[in-house]
């Protein structure tokens, strides 16, 4: 690990920080969320004004509730968006040296984006738009000050690209460019970020496998996808990623039994979350169903729908909705009003995952 920390631990203006900080990246990557949090609280009191604590913390409980499909913790999660960006603040009126300063904008660029990305996600497009804004001016006063700090192109390839999918009738914006010229360009960032980033490069390279699953280059992100799969064996997380990639690209049996990995992960450790194991199975369904599996189709969905009938998710409903649509794609066979039986991974995911 010291090799790859060297060049940031000489850059960083708080060296000593960083061996825990990295250690908290990659529990959070492995969804081991209680560890992560206990490492990132102590280096909160150990270096209150340090920024990246705030900021990391906030990484961290956005992919738990990403994880978990919950918003129970989103209160604390703007806290400490809002804290990461008043501590960089702070940071910038004290100093004048450009690489602190240069890390400073990264920082609360990167809380802004967040913020960004968890709004939009919520449908509050115009508090979005607002921090996206704003995110972009940091983050590129970031790169002004030093090129070389790569993990700032992350938030500004995915305010890039957002940019590039905006309906045609907002094209009339001044900030919105050419799509074509700037999905290209957002790739170019992204896959820096991806190449180069300390905090940005696992990030980058997952948003930068769904992005080019979803242009239509697909094959190509299930191979970056599949990267970080084997990187963190037992993550959820960039399982959905490599299945989507997977889908897209037509290997419907990668994504069978990706679908069944997850499926064994949600059942293993997240026992409460009835939506979880609902959502999975909708999938796994959802690609029997393309590949003529349609008896197997048809028990998942219904294991779905009896996961729902013991939560109060606010997507009940619609996935409730997706999954009787399904079903009545399927071909009509032997009515039966049994529900699925309950499910039992293949031998090969137990050996896969299995600890």
């Amino acid at each position: 690990m010291v090799p790859l920390l060297l060049p940031l631990i000489l850059a960083y203006p708080n060296p000593d920080a960083v061996p825990l900080l990295e250690s908290a990246m990659r529990l959070t990557f492995r969804e081991e969320y209680a560890a992560a949090e206990v490492i990132l609280d102590s280096v909160i009191r150990r270096w209150p004004e340090d920024p990246a604590g705030y900021l990391f913390k906030a990484g961290m409980l956005d992919l738990y509730m990403l994880d978990y499909s919950t918003r129970r913790r989103e209160k604390e999660f703007y806290r400490m968006c809002d804290e990461a960006i008043r501590r960089a603040d702070q940071m910038l009126r004290q100093v004048s040296d450009s690489t602190t300063r240069a890390w400073a904008h990264f920082f609360k660029g990167s809380a802004l984006s967040y913020k960004a990305l968890r709004q939009g996600r919520n449908r509050s497009f115009f508090s979005a738009l607002r921090n996206g804004l704003a995110a972009v001016r940091e983050l590129s006063k970031a790169v002004n000050l030093d090129s070389t700090l790569y993990d700032a192109y992350l938030g500004l390839g995915i305010y890039d690209y957002a940019m590039a999918e905006l309906p045609r009738y907002l094209r009339w914006l001044p900030f919105v460019k050419d799509g074509r010229e700037r999905r290209e360009k957002a790739l170019r960032e992204m896959r820096l970020a991806a190449e180069k980033g300390w905090f940005s490069r696992v990030p980058a390279k997952d948003a930068l496998a769904w992005t080019l699953a979803y242009r239509g280059r697909a094959r190509e992100g299930y191979r970056l996808a599949m990267e970080l799969v084997q990187e963190f064996p037992e993550s959820r997380s960039f399982r959905w990623t490599a299945a989507f990639a997977a889908r897209r690209a037509g290997l419907l049996k990668e994504a069978e039994t990706l679908y069944e990995e997850i499926l064994y992960l949600v059942y293993r450790d997240q026992r409460n979350c009835n939506y979880c194991a609902a959502i999975t199975l909708y999938w796994l369904a959802v690609t029997e169903r393309a590949m003529g599996k349609h008896r197997e189709a048809r028990e998942h969905a219904l294991l779905a729908l009896s996961h729902l009938e013991d939560t109060t998710h606010p997507k009940r409903g619609w996935l409730q909705k997706r999954l009787i649509n399904l079903l009545n794609t399927l071909p009509k066979g032997k009515k039966s009003l049994r529900l699925a039986p309950a499910f039992h991974p293949p031998d090969e995911v137990r050996d896969i995952l299995e600890p």
